[in-house]
């Protein structure tokens, strides 16, 4: 199947350009991000995935130099000779994935917006859906990445019946992944109670990974290796999912309305910059979106298909 897939950001819905980067100026990145993942992790949440924007840790100066390393001007060419004039990469809104300190898990499968974005007018994304000049984003690896898989070709067409049947309503939700660690539920035991032995295991963890960095427990190590396998068959089963696998300096751009996932391991460190490719046009839409999901509240509905109707 993969040797059918075409690197190529309109028909397959991603595209990688291998070394991007090179390596002075991949050391130059990693050395302006070492030591976020203890910030973010003391400060946050323990098992994060990501440092988003980097310029609440880095300041401007650092962040321009970030930028600069890992040349935005010839990234927004690249995307520009793809998409069309207009790009705008904003250098305040880059992130960075990182791997969670204790817990392996995988997100549910989902198009952004549609299916992450409660409140969101369903027919206005569809609208969008295959429109190059909207939902485009990159990640620049800094060190080995196989975390993605993507179903190819998916942003061009709407939902096939085993899509509709496997993943009926939304929130999408993974059985198998801990409520505190999926990003969109939201129910009452999301969070352990504050004095529960779980909190005392976090004020314990927080020390041990967060402050020491000290290696994964043994039963850390046996759990995250049965969800790792679980969520790979999670993944497998998907018709046409594809991992996306990057080396360091590899550059990925790719729509994020395409049928995308990703497993997070606590076991392999990561380091990948992430962010959007916006146009004109798209940061408009985006804005009114926003401005609309203020305005339902807690009226605000997740994505249904009757709502196309």
């Amino acid at each position: 199947m993969a040797d059918l897939i075409r690197n190529d950001l309109s028909e397959s819905g991603f595209e990688i350009v291998r070394g991007f980067v090179g390596p002075q100026s991949i050391r130059s990145a990693l050395s302006l991000v070492e030591g976020l993942r203890n910030v973010v992790r003391r400060s946050r949440f323990l098992d994060a995935q990501r440092v988003q924007p980097l310029r609440r840790h880095l300041g401007d100066e650092k962040l321009t130099a970030l930028a600069d390393a890992v040349s935005f001007d010839r990234l927004r060419e690249i995307f520009e000779a793809r998409i069309g004039p207009g790009v705008e990469i904003d250098p305040y809104l880059l992130g960075l994935w990182i791997e969670p300190a204790r817990r392996t898990y995988v997100l549910p499968w989902h198009r952004d917006l549609r299916d992450n974005s409660k409140g969101l007018d369903w027919k206005a994304w569809y609208r969008q859906m295959a429109n190059p000049r909207f939902f485009n984003q990159f990640h620049i690896a800094l060190l080995p990445d196989e975390c993605l898989w993507v179903v190819p070709g998916s942003h061009l067409r709407d939902d096939t019946d085993f899509e509709r049947r496997t993943f009926p309503s939304r929130p999408i939700l993974v059985d198998f992944i801990e409520r505190d660690l999926d990003p969109w539920y939201d129910g009452s035991d999301k969070f352990p109670a504050r004095f529960s032995r779980r909190w005392a295991e976090d004020i314990f963890d927080k020390a041990y990974y967060a402050k020491f960095g000290l290696p994964l427990r043994p039963g850390a190590r046996r759990r995250n290796a049965d969800v790792y396998a679980r969520a790979l068959d999670y993944c497998r089963a998907m018709p046409d999912a594809l991992q996306v696998k990057l080396q360091p300096g590899d550059l990925l751009i790719y729509r994020n309305s395409i049928w995308h996932t990703a497993i997070y391991r606590a076991d392999v460190t990561r380091a990948t910059l992430f962010s959007h490719a916006s146009t004109p046009e798209s940061l408009a839409w985006l804005d009114a979106q926003r401005q609309s999901i203020a305005k339902q509240g807690p009226a605000a509905r997740w994505f249904s298909r009757d709502q196309l109707t």
